[in-house]
């Protein structure tokens, strides 16, 4: 099959991945990627191949086969620095994070940032990504150090939550937190993160209004309610303790 050929072909597999026909679009799309032989030939086409088959892969839910194509796609591509290698990373990155894979998802996260022409939007998102790798991972300084790179680019409510937590300091990080609530008053995981501080402060009333009022706004919210019966617990013990003090 020489380029031309080859080119039709992709043609034709987009075309079917179009109109939803995987079946014809993999067969197409294979057929294009089996008759690359040689680093001679043009390896653009190939790599187009490669892309539409890793999307259908990723329709099916064969996300290690879609792995697998996207990688070949990086070694294909001679210059690191090609634009659309930063795409490949970013997909790579996302479909290792889907399937929690920090590690490997971490990595190509980070790579996946390092080009100019990664619009703000998309590097937020990226950013939020990150940040969930390194929690999972528990590294606490790179989820702080990634969140406060993610404010550069857009105030947002999920980067104050992943950082307002692992502030040490419960005095500046109760007045950070009660100055992010100001401007997201309903991201609730950031009230939940306001109500932990509020206990490590001792102040069991207010984090039990701080606790409610995250299961106002999601009833299903598991954790404020485990931890909501945590709090009134030690606020019994405590109450407890006084009254047997004072005795």
């Amino acid at each position: 099959m020489d380029n031309q050929q080859r080119f039709e072909c992709i043609k034709e597999g987009y075309y079917h991945l179009e109109k939803s026909d995987l079946e014809n679009a993999l067969c197409c799309f294979s057929k294009a990627i089996d008759s690359y032989k040689n680093e001679g030939e043009d390896v653009v086409l190939v790599v187009q191949a490669l892309m539409g088959r890793s999307l259908i892969y990723r329709f099916q839910k064969k996300n290690d086969l879609a792995i697998s194509d996207l990688e070949r796609c990086l070694v294909l591509i001679k210059n690191p620095e090609e634009y659309i290698s930063h795409n490949i990373r970013f997909d790579i990155g996302l479909l290792y994070f889907q399937k929690k894979d920090h590690v490997k998802a971490l990595d190509f996260l980070v790579a996946s940032l390092d080009h100019s022409f990664t619009d703000a939007k998309q590097k937020v998102e990226i950013f939020k990504m990150i940040v969930g790798c390194c929690i999972y991972l528990e590294m606490e300084e790179a989820a702080v150090e990634y969140s406060e790179k993610g404010l550069i680019y857009r105030d947002d409510p999920y980067f104050h939550a992943a950082k307002v937590i692992r502030i040490k300091n419960l005095r500046k990080a109760r007045e950070y937190a009660e100055g992010a609530l100001l401007k997201f008053p309903r991201y609730v995981m950031l009230r939940y993160h306001y109500a932990v501080i509020l206990h490590q402060s001792g102040e069991y009333e207010l984090s039990l209004q701080q606790l409610d009022l995250c299961l106002r706004q999601k009833p299903a919210f598991v954790h404020a309610e485990v931890f909501k019966n945590t709090v009134i617990r030690e606020r019994e013990k405590s109450d407890q303790g006084r009254s047997v003090a004072s005795a």
